[in-house]
Order: structure tokens, then C-alpha cells, then sequence
């Protein structure tokens, strides 16, 4: 396999935070190259959350710190990340919490969001 296809599989693998996903190249997983793709792929969520943390102070805080990362690496999940640029990543937030009704089943979450979106 070629270098810039073993770059796109293991960058693939990273920035699909889901924990459950494996990875899937044997030939890379034999020469023992992977051993550290989690931790890559836990301090990438780490630092998203933590990003977010700062572009959403009041949701973070009516929701509690647990429920924010959790609502966080869902939607991390769910739209997967396509660009550096993490303000517009965030920006499609607060509709997520929005879809999320019937999790939360609480109007104010997405309205907070869409104010620390502003201000951020």
C-alpha cells in the first residue's frame, strides 16, 4: 500500500471519533505503527471539547460538564470534521442540540447555544 493511501486511512481513523470504529489496515497494525492512533484520536476530542467549552460557557454550564461532552462528542460523531477551521465546526451546534429534543427535552439548550454562538 502506498504512503498517501496508509495517510488517509490512519487520518480517517482519527478524526472519526467514534471509539467503537477499528482500524482496519493489517499490514500497518502488524509493523506495530498504531499503538498510539488513540491517544491521537482522544486528545483530538479532548481539545474539540475543550474548544467548545469556550465557545459555549453558558450551555456548558446549564447542561453540566458531563452532559456538554457528551452532547459534544454526539455531534462530533455525527458531522463529521472536514475542516481547521473548529469556529465552523461549532457553528452547526446548536441546531444539533436543537434535533436533540427528545434527549434533552428542554427548549432552552439550543437558544443558549445560539446566544454563546454569538458571542463567541
Amino acid at each position: 500500500m502506498d504512503y498517501r493511501k496508509s495517510l488517509e486511512q490512519i487520518s480517517e481513523y482519527i478524526f472519526n471519533l467514534d471509539e467503537k470504529d477499528k482500524f482496519k489496515n493489517d499490514s500497518l497494525i502488524k509493523e506495530g505503527y498504531l499503538q498510539y492512533l488513540p491517544i491521537y484520536r482522544r486528545n483530538l476530542l479532548g481539545g474539540l471539547i475543550k474548544s467548545f467549552t469556550a465557545d459555549f460557557p453558558v450551555t456548558r454550564k446549564y447542561l453540566g460538564n458531563s452532559n456538554f461532552k457528551y452532547f459534544v462528542r454526539e455531534f462530533l460523531i455525527k458531522n463529521r470534521i472536514e475542516t481547521l477551521d473548529i469556529f465552523e465546526v461549532s457553528r452547526l451546534f446548536p441546531c444539533f442540540l436543537k434535533e436533540q429534543y427528545q434527549v434533552h427535552e428542554n427548549d432552552y439548550i439550543s437558544y443558549f447555544a445560539q446566544l454563546d454562538l454569538l458571542w463567541s
